[in-house]
């Protein structure tokens, strides 16, 4: 296959194919619920937009009721291919508006296991290039080539040889494991703000994923952003009480390929794992930062978990949601 199909393909399915793994699928009902309002004056009719599960190479939405107290209408933005509902509320002034979205989702671990392979030294086209920009680009708070990370790049440039991406990326997230802590303590944590945690050197996972972009993007690595729930796996139904994320990464060789490195910094046993792998205790919701969808006034979303509202162009704070899960199919339970 030459690299243009190759790249071609991988880009349509949002990863390539992995060899099997000893890992079970993980099959859960998983429930939505927001609550939005009650809104305050509003001249021009609200605007909700709540993000969608979607279906991937690694994740299969089986099925999806949305209830709603207001029409609404399923749509997706162009950039990512992010899936999204959206409704307009008239006379906006002391309503409210509920929604709940039902799921049965199947979401399968994705493991890389051919990382140790030798580089075929392929190479993207210009062409191809154009196509993979929007992930070697800056984001508003993960700056390419910004002086806040020059000190790191400068570690990291030690200890890989630049020419070597994926030992380069090994390397970039190796450095993060090391000199990062998973600590949401304060302010300021959780914006995946680049030059905040490389002052702080500990928050959330969108912390170290914004790093972990930022680098790899700075040298040359096309990286992007994915965000939606982690599945507890010590009991089989329950509440989620907020938000997890991580990445990927692009080699011509090789494709997409999934990390998760605030994982590996919780959990420092599954280090080796969380390079080249994303395990089945998780939902994804979108891809990338600074998100626009069409209608929405107001500044660019940082990124895209929770429900958005506007009134009037501006945002809308009094937004409340409740994420739960069941298991359909218990964790290690292949259903053989």
């Amino acid at each position: 296959m030459t690299c243009r199909r190759f790249l071609a393909a991988a880009l349509l399915a949002s990863a390539v194919a992995i060899p099997a793994q000893a890992e079970s699928p993980r099959t859960i009902r998983f429930s939505y619920a927001v609550e939005i309002g009650p809104f305050t004056g509003g001249e021009q009719p609200a605007q909700i937009f709540l993000p969608l599960a979607q279906t991937d190479e690694h994740q299969r939405v089986i099925s999806r009721e949305i209830t709603a107290s207001i029409p609404g209408v399923v749509q997706r933005e162009e950039r990512h291919g992010n899936s999204f509902w959206y409704a307009e509320l008239s006379e906006p002034d002391g309503k409210s508006v509920s929604v709940r979205v039902d799921y049965v989702i199947e979401r399968r671990p994705w493991r890389r296991e051919d990382l140790d392979r030798i580089p075929d030294d392929a190479t993207l086209s210009p062409t191809e290039l154009r196509q993979l920009q929007q992930y070697l680009d800056s984001d508003r708070l993960v700056p390419v080539n910004h002086p806040v990370l020059a000190p790191a790049l400068e570690e990291i440039r030690r200890t890989a040889p630049i020419e070597d991406k994926a030992k380069t990326a090994r390397a970039i997230y190796d450095w993060l494991v090391d000199n990062l802590e998973y600590k949401k303590v304060g302010t300021g944590w959780g914006n995946g703000d680049i030059y905040w945690a490389c002052d702080k050197k500990r928050g959330n996972c969108t912390d170290f994923h914004a790093l972990f972009i930022g680098f790899t993007r700075a040298l040359g690595i096309p990286a992007r952003f994915e965000i939606g729930f982690s599945v507890p796996t010590d009991r089989p139904a329950g509440e989620i009480a907020g938000y997890h994320c991580w990445a990927q990464f692009f080699l011509a060789d090789k494709g997409w390929i999934p990390v998760d490195a605030s994982e590996a910094n919780k959990h420092p046993e599954r280090r080796e794992y969380f390079f080249g792998a994303h395990d089945a205790n998780r939902v994804l919701f979108t891809v990338g930062r600074d998100l626009e969808f069409p209608g929405m006034q107001g500044e660019p979303l940082n990124f895209f978990i929770y429900p958005y509202a506007e009134v009037d162009g501006s945002s809308h704070d009094a937004v409340d949601h409740n994420v739960r899960y069941r298991d359909l199919q218990p964790p290690g339970n292949d259903g053989t």
